[in-house]
């Protein structure tokens, strides 16, 4: 299966992002544990929730980075809609992950 990155598939990359890192950070601090497995548990979840999702559906397997990319006019256009992508992914997460931060904070307040 090869999948095509568009900036919808950046999008949900991104938000599929925010919400599995500020779960699992939600999780790690109702949950006491030591630094080791602190560390493998993010680690863990930054494979599942940041790495694979950014590589296939923002950057994507096809593109080739070289030294000189920027000198030539058909690889700049080309890795222009990657950095493109890369914003839709990074605006996606930072509003994603604003709003459940915000979510959290209620539900935080009007628990205590």
């Amino acid at each position: 299966m090869n999948v095509i990155p568009n900036y919808r598939t950046a999008a949900l990359a991104g938000a599929w992002c925010a919400i599995g890192m500020v779960s699992i950070e939600a999780w790690q601090d109702l949950h006491a544990q030591s630094v080791i497995a602190g560390n493998v548990g993010f680690l863990g979840a930054a494979a599942v929730f940041f790495f694979v999702p950014v590589f296939f559906f923002v950057i994507g397997r096809d593109t080739q980075f070289t030294r000189t990319w920027f000198l030539g006019r058909h690889e700049a256009q080309a890795h222009a809609k990657v950095v493109k992508r890369m914003l839709v992914w990074f605006f996606s997460a930072s509003v994603v992950g604003v709003m459940l931060s915000l979510a959290q904070a209620v539900v935080a307040m009007l628990v205590s």
